[in-house]
C-alpha cells in the first residue's frame, strides 16, 4: 500500500489499529508461553543444522539438563544418548529429529530411552517430531516427548504378573475354560483338554455343550446363562462326555467376570472326580456288605439273632399301632446236635442249608426270618392271622419231610406258633419257645399253637 497517499488522520488511525494488534498478538505469545511452560509434555524446536534453538521446562527437566545446557547445541554436542527398547545405542541419524530433518515428515510415537550417565536405568520417552514450514521450506523440526518410564514400569509388572499367571493356569492339574455369553469357549487350558481328551483347537468357537450328554445340554446351557445374568456362581457334579464317548464324572466351579472387552464371561473351574466316584460307590458297597454282614447269619443268609429280634420289635411296634395280625413261628431242627455228634458238622450244616431253602421257597417277600441260635429259626409273619400263618407252618412242615438228604438221614422240624395279641416282643419270643419246648416234649416233628388257651397241634 502506498502510503503517502493517506492523510496524517488516517495513518495515525492506522498506526493505532496496528498498535493494538501488535499488542493482542504479544498477549497471545505470553498466553501460549505460558502454557508451554506449564506443560507436562516436553517439547524442543531444533534448528536446520539440530542445534536447539528453543526447550521448555518440561523438556529440561526429563532431560535433566539446564536451558543453559541445552540451548544453542547441536545433538551431537549433548552428553545423553537414546537407546531402542531392546537396549541397543541409537545412531544420531536414526534420532526422531534427524530423520525429520532428512525426510521432511513427520515422525510419530516414537519410544526411546534416554541415557545420560548408563544404559542400567534409562528414563523411557514417547517422542513426535514435526516438521515446521514456511512456504514449504522447512524452518525448524519441533520435538514433543512426554515420560513414560512409570508406565512401562506398570506395563512390565502386568506382562510379568501375566506370564506367571499364564505358567500358573497351564501348568495346574485343575481344568479351566473361559465360555462367552453365548456359552462359547474362548480359552481352555492344557489340563482341561487332557480331561476331555480334545486339543484346544477343537474346543475353541465350539459351544461347551460339545462335553456334555444329550440329555443335559439344555440344563447346561440355562445353568450357563443364569451365571452370567445374575454374576452369580455355581458348583455342582456332572457326568460329562469325553472325546470318543467315554462317560466320566466331573466337579466344576463356576463364577461369572467381566471380560476385557467389557462382556460378560463364565470362568469354569474342572476336576475329574471319576476316580473319586469309582472309590466310593466301591465303599458304599462295601459299607453295605458290612452292614449286611453285621446282621445276617454268614451260613443260612438270614438275619442273625440280634438283627432278627429287632425287627420283630419294630413289627410288633407297628402291628399294635395299625391293628393288624402278626405272627411269629419258632422253628427247631429236630435231632441236629445228635446228627453233628453221627455224621459231623458238615452233615448238619448241609441240613441248615436244606431247612433254609424250604424256608426261602414258602415265607412271602414281606415275611422275615432269622436264625435265632445254632439250630432254631425265627420266623416272623406281619400282616398275618393265624389261620393264615397254620398255612404257612403246614407247608414248611410237609416241605422239610419231604426233604431227600444225602445221608440218609431223616429230617423234621418241631415248633411253636403265637399271635400278637398286646404283649412285648420278648413275651411273645417266650409264648413261641414255650409251645416249641412243650412240642419236643411230645415227641418232635410237630407245630403248637395257641387258640384260646388251648394247644393245638398244626395238622399235616
Amino acid at each position: 500500500m502506498d502510503y503517502s497517499l493517506l492523510s496524517k488522520d488516517e495513518l495515525v488511525i492506522r498506526l493505532k489499529r496496528t498498535k493494538a494488534e501488535l499488542s493482542r498478538s504479544k498477549a497471545l505469545i505470553d498466553i501460549y508461553c505460558h502454557i508451554i511452560d506449564r506443560l507436562n509434555c516436553g517439547i524442543v524446536v531444533h534448528d536446520l543444522d539440530s542445534t536447539i534453538r528453543f526447550c521448555n521446562p518440561a523438556a529440561s527437566d526429563m532431560l535433566g539438563l539446564t536451558k543453559e545446557d541445552i540451548r544453542s547445541k547441536r545433538v551431537s554436542e549433548l552428553s545423553w544418548e537414546f537407546i531402542t527398547t531392546d537396549g541397543k545405542t541409537m545412531n544420531i541419524a536414526d534420532y526422531p529429529v534427524s530423520i525429520v530433518l532428512e525426510q521432511k515428515r513427520a515422525i510419530e510415537n516414537i519410544v526411546v530411552g534416554l541415557c545420560c550417565k548408563s544404559k542400567n536405568n534409562p528414563k523411557w520417552l514417547l517422542i513426535n517430531a514435526f516438521p515446521i514450514l514456511h512456504n514449504h521450506d522447512l524452518i525448524h523440526v519441533m520435538v514433543t516427548f512426554v515420560d513414560i518410564t512409570e508406565y512401562r514400569r506398570l506395563l512390565e509388572e502386568i506382562r510379568e504378573t501375566e506370564s506367571k499367571l499364564s505358567k500358573i493356569i497351564n501348568s495346574t492339574p485343575v481344568g479351566i475354560c473361559i465360555t462367552n455369553e453365548h456359552g462359547v469357549y474362548e480359552e481352555v487350558n492344557p489340563a482341561y483338554c487332557l480331561i476331555y481328551g480334545y486339543n484346544k483347537e477343537e474346543l475353541i468357537g465350539r459351544s461347551v455343550t460339545i462335553v456334555c450328554p444329550e440329555d443335559i445340554r439344555e440344563t447346561v446351557i440355562l445353568a450357563h446363562d443364569d451365571i452370567i445374568s445374575s454374576k452369580s456362581e455355581l458348583a455342582s457334579e456332572w457326568e460329562v462326555v469325553r472325546k470318543g464317548g467315554r462317560v466320566i464324572s466331573i466337579y466344576s466351579h463356576t463364577t461369572s467376570i467381566c471380560g476385557t472387552d467389557g462382556r460378560p464371561k463364565n470362568v469354569t473351574f474342572v476336576i475329574d472326580i471319576t476316580a473319586r466316584k469309582k472309590f466310593e460307590e466301591e465303599l458304599k458297597l462295601k459299607n453295605r456288605l458290612l452292614q449286611k454282614q453285621a446282621i445276617t447269619d454268614s451260613l443260612t443268609g438270614f438275619l442273625n439273632h440280634g438283627a432278627i429280634f429287632n425287627a420283630l420289635e419294630v413289627e410288633s411296634l407297628r402291628a399294635l399301632d395299625s391293628q393288624k395280625s402278626l405272627c411269629i413261628l419258632m422253628l427247631n431242627i429236630d435231632n441236629l446236635m445228635k446228627i453233628n455228634d453221627e455224621y459231623g458238622h458238615i452233615a448238619g450244616d448241609s441240613i441248615l442249608m436244606s431247612v433254609s431253602q424250604v424256608l426261602n421257597s414258602v415265607v412271602r417277600k414281606d415275611d422275615l426270618i432269622g436264625r435265632y441260635d445254632g439250630k432254631q429259626f425265627l420266623i416272623i409273619f406281619p400282616n398275618t392271622s393265624l389261620e393264615e400263618a397254620v398255612f404257612f407252618s403246614e407247608r414248611i412242615q410237609l416241605k422239610v419231610q419231604e426233604l431227600d438228604i444225602e445221608y440218609d438221614i431223616g429230617v423234621s422240624v418241631s415248633g411253636g406258633l403265637v399271635q400278637l395279641t398286646d404283649e412285648s416282643s420278648l413275651e411273645l419270643v417266650r409264648k413261641a419257645e414255650d409251645l416249641l419246648h412243650k412240642a419236643k416234649k411230645a415227641g418232635n416233628s410237630q407245630i403248637l399253637c395257641l387258640t384260646e388257651n388251648v394247644y393245638k397241634s398244626v395238622s399235616l
